[in-house]
């Protein structure tokens, strides 16, 4: 499965699981807007590869968007498959940026593997539910 396959069948899984609205938001295919039970915009960013050490890049500026939104902003960042990732805050992506651990090329963030992610995983859409719930 490819990326873009990935991310509709995620958003797909996503509304039909939550009972949420969701509707892409601000001009990208990769952020949705999320009304309902959870009120959120989620910038979700698929690596599809087999590897173990992941990669993804992360837009600069629809970061800086997202830190403007009066909603939490969350990255979700999904290995492989729909239904398994990790989550993402803001703040810890400041932290990872201002340590040097997602370095910064041509207007992207550069993140290899998982190192510095403390805010979780899931391997279950309902599990990420859950946390999203509880984070929010």
């Amino acid at each position: 499965m490819n990326a873009n396959e990935i991310l509709n069948n995620f958003k797909e899984e996503f509304k039909v699981q939550s009972g949420c609205e969701i509707s892409s938001y601000l001009g990208s295919n990769n952020i949705i807007k999320v009304k309902g039970k959870i009120n959120c915009i989620l910038y979700i960013k698929v690596a599809a590869n087999e590897s173990k050490k992941a990669f993804w890049g992360i837009r600069a500026n629809k970061l800086n968007e997202l830190k403007n939104e009066k909603l939490p902003g969350i990255v979700i960042l999904l290995l492989n498959k729909s239904s398994f990732g990790y989550i993402v805050k803001l703040h810890t992506i400041d932290k990872l940026i201002s340590n040097y651990t997602w370095t910064e090329a041509q207007g992207d963030y550069k993140v290899n593997g998982i190192y510095g992610i403390e805010d979780g995983n899931f391997s279950s859409l309902n599990q990420l539910l859950i946390k999203l719930e509880n984070t929010i």
